[in-house]
């Protein structure tokens, strides 16, 4: 799924990616505070397609970052052996 078209929407789903509640993405999306309607806005279907797939994004990327550390240290560890 594409960046959502809305730039408020983008920024909310962004928000709430990295833990934030629904309300303080709201304020931070630019919106006067408002729990009715942030509840509302991420009760969206676009709006939680968009988080999961932002959060799969980053615990692919978590994966090769441990993948790589790990290949670096059997490195190390053989030089260091051998």
């Amino acid at each position: 799924m594409p960046m959502l078209r809305n730039p408020r929407h983008e920024r909310f789903v962004q928000e709430l990616a990295t833990g934030k509640t629904a309300d303080a993405a709201y304020v931070l999306a630019g919106y006067k505070e408002n729990r009715s309607n942030a509840a509302r806005l991420n009760a969206s279907e676009n709006i939680q397609k968009r988080v999961a797939e932002i959060q799969s994004l980053g615990a692919e990327r978590a994966a090769i970052t441990v993948e790589t550390l790990i290949a670096e240290a059997e490195s190390a560890r053989s030089k260091a052996m051998g």
